[in-house]
Parts: C-alpha cells; structure tokens; sequence
C-alpha cells in the first residue's frame, strides 16, 4: 500500500494528503511569494479535487435527469437520445407572448454562438445554458410593468432585458457574449448563465493581445487575477475564470461609465451534496470572488435555485409562483 503524503501549503497549514502517495505529475505544484503582493498560486486539483472527484459520471447523471425532465414536462417535444427536443418552442418554460418568443429568437440569432443553428440547434438542449437564462428571465419582459419588479443582483427597477447581448473588448475575433443584460437607469447586470458546464475540467487562455487590454482597463484586482491565471491556468479546474475576465473586460469598455454587476447564474441539482463536484465549484466562485475589488463592477454569484427561492418571496407579481414552480418542474432534478 502506498503511503498517505500529506502536502503542505505555503500559509503553513498541514495541507491535505495526496492518497496516491504522491504528487503524480511534474506539474503538480503550488507557488509561494511571502510578503509580497500575489498570493500563492496553486494547482487547480488543490491536491484534493482531481483524485476524489469524478465529474464526469456526475456530468452524465445531470444530463440524464434533465433530459428526462424535458420529456416528462413536454411528451410532444420529440426529444432524441442527446437530449435535444424538435423545435425551440418545445424547450421554453413559462407563458411568453408571440412577440416575447420573435424578440428572443432575433436577439439569439444574432450572437455568434449559434445557438438556433443546425437541425437541431444548442438551443434546442434540455441542459442549454442560454436556454436556462431564457426560461428564467423572458416572462419578465412579457409586461414592462413586471421588468420593473425584477429582483436581481440585489437591484430593481429594470427598464431593460436582453439575450445573447455583446460587449465588445476593442480587440478582434468574437467578442464575450453575455447571456442576459438587465438595465436598469443607473446600473447594468451582466449575467452569465451556467448549466452543466462547469462540471469538466477547465484551463484558461489568453491570446498575447489580452495583457495591453488589462492593463487599459482592469482594476488592479482583476489585472492581479488575470496574471494568477496566466502564472497557472489550471488554477481553478470547474470555474472557467477566464471567461469572466473576457466579460469583465467586455463590461469595462461598453459599460464603464455605468455601475455594474458581474452575476455568475449557475445550475445545480436539488440534491446537490450528493456530489462532491458542486461543492468544490461552489469553493472555487467563492476563492475567485474575494479576489475581487473593482467598485464599479462587482462581481456576484449565486445558484439558479437561490434565485427562485428569492423569487418566491416576492408578492407583487400573481404569475411568479406559477413560473418558479414550472422551473423547479423542468431543472430541480435529483441525480
């Protein structure tokens, strides 16, 4: 049997044992830079994850329920063996006007992901993401009255709501896409919405050209991040914070003159501590968010379920319930 190495970290802590006997790789390490201003960079495994953690079989069990979940809630929607249902109508939840459902079609057809492309297009998934952001958010804009109740990010009095929105870095190539941007007179939340994704390992990538935009625009919390990510791009193995300070950046060159919020929107299971993946993914938006200082963008995240919770609470919209109940419906699986 192989002996337990317990590995220390650099604040001097015992650390956590490494149950193979061993660090594996060669790349397994941690960076330590006492008394200056970066913290220690770790590997994104943090020695526990990559052994203990299958996220994989936790990805399949996810993709299963939901898909089950989309043929039990619509039989008609002729949902193949991918998970995918015939036509994009079939996949919403909630009651939307005919002009509600034209608008977000056009607004999904002009983003570059492709989401309504193809026989049967990303969109068409009981496990989308944008599809997710979609049958959350769209009954909102249904009256201009009820927008103007929308709860989020701690603000109200939205005046505004989008799909698939681009924010521009001043670079060339595809620019970030957000998945839902809610503007309100003074403040703007830019959302990015999650399903299963996060449950696969992630590595973060820069082109060169990224390093004169941060130093243009980031903060210097942020600018700190980007550099910890360049140092070590596995530094965080489910949150893809890469992504993040593309659409940070995007916020800061469309949006910097406005007061901002950065919501990271993300799925998970009614059970969820059934699967060890969820909490470590819930650890690495925490470790990634204290980072952070820009007091123009704050950066917030909580889980869609939360965000119904606190739907729930709200009394001023006789719809709401129905609608929270509909999404429990179609993604409170257990796995």
């Amino acid at each position: 049997m192989k002996p337990v190495v317990t590995v220390p970290l650099c604040d001097g802590r015992a650390g956590v044992p490494d149950v193979r006997g061993g660090l594996g790789r060669s790349d397994r390490h941690h960076h330590c830079n006492r008394g200056g201003d970066r913290d220690f960079l770790w590997r994104s495994s943090v020695y526990t994850q990559e052994p203990l953690i299958d996220s994989a079989a936790t990805k399949a069990s996810s993709l299963s329920a939901l898909t089950q979940a989309l043929r039990s809630a619509r039989p008609d929607a002729g949902v193949d063996e991918r998970g995918y249902a015939n036509r994009f109508e079939a996949n919403l939840v909630g009651d939307l006007t005919e002009e509600n459902i034209a608008r977000t079609r056009l607004e999904l057809e002009g983003g570059a992901g492709g989401e309504l492309v193809g026989e049967r297009p990303k969109m068409h998934a009981a496990y989308s993401s944008a599809m997710l952001a979609v049958n959350s958010f769209a009954c909102w804009r249904n009256d201009e009255s009820d927008l103007d109740r929308l709860q989020l990010a701690g603000l109200t009095g939205f005046t505004d709501l989008r799909f698939e929105c681009k924010l521009a870095i001043g670079l060339r190539g595809t620019p970030p896409h957000l998945d839902v941007l809610a503007e309100a007179e003074r403040n703007v939340v830019a959302v990015e919405s999650k399903c299963t994704e996060y449950l696969a390992d992630h590595s973060a990538s820069f082109k060169d050209v990224y390093k004169a935009k941060v130093l243009e625009l980031a903060h210097d919390s942020w600018a700190l991040e980007y550099e910890r990510l360049i140092e070590n791009p596995r530094r965080f193995r489910f949150l893809n914070a890469a992504q993040l300070v593309k659409h940070y950046l995007g916020i800061k060159n469309q949006l910097g003159d406005r007061q901002s919020v950065l919501l990271y929107l993300y799925w998970e299971p009614s059970n969820p501590d059934n699967a060890p993946v969820f909490a470590a993914h819930r650890e690495e938006v925490a470790r990634f968010a204290a980072e952070l200082a820009d007091p123009k963008v704050q950066f917030q995240s909580f889980s869609y379920p939360e965000l119904w919770s606190e739907w729930e609470t709200q009394q001023n919209s006789s719809w709401l319930a129905l609608h929270v109940k509909e999404l429990r419906q179609r993604y409170g699986v257990e796995i």
